[in-house]
């Protein structure tokens, strides 16, 4: 996986079944795990490794990118994954199209031939075939409109909110309505 933020961001690592290696390939980021109570700086060509079980505290600096490989089980890793868009953002045609993208790879990666050069079954393969055809059209379909800095055509105007009135202009109301009687 690539990932990386041109304008930073910070979070958990997560405790997950799988180890990770995250390798930086242009910014800066700081880990600290349990325990530690400095941080490690990690820079370009830097390596750091995550292990199962282990989690860290992570801050990603303005323009850092890395490349991650992790090893286990990554399909028990997917629901920390997409916590956030689901819990917090509330963003399910992001989850659908992360799940589409996942999909899309893992039903890619059943077609092809085992390590040992020998012909995945051909169930796996049909499944893995449909699997690699169907995701990238449901995401296709779930794309957002392209993002553009243009205001809409039409009103260009701001509605103004009906003006508040003060505590003083309140009380003075009120003295009225009451002197009235």
């Amino acid at each position: 996986m690539i990932w990386g933020t041109p304008i930073g961001s910070e979070g958990h690592s997560g405790r997950h079944a799988v180890g990770f290696w995250d390798t930086v390939i242009d910014g800066e980021t700081w880990y600290y795990a349990e325990g530690l109570f400095e941080k490690r700086v990690f820079k370009p060509g830097d390596r750091i490794w995550v292990g199962p079980g282990q989690s860290c505290g992570m801050n990603f600096t303005d323009g850092v990118w890395a490349v991650e490989y992790a090893r286990g089980p990554i399909p028990l890793s997917v629901p920390f994954g997409l916590a956030d868009e689901i819990l917090s953002t509330v963003d399910f045609p992001t989850v659908l199209r992360t799940l589409g993208v996942y999909t899309a790879l893992v039903g890619d990666h059943w077609t092809q031939p085992h390590h040992d050069g020998s012909a995945a079954g051909l169930v796996r393969r049909t499944v893995g075939g449909l699997m690699a055809s169907i995701a990238p059209r449901i995401n296709a379909a779930l794309a957002p409109p392209p993002w553009t800095e243009e205001i809409p055509s039409g009103d260009r105007t701001v509605p103004r909110a009906k003006p508040r009135l003060s505590v003083v202009d309140a009380v003075a109301g009120l003295r009225k309505r009451v002197s009235r009687g």
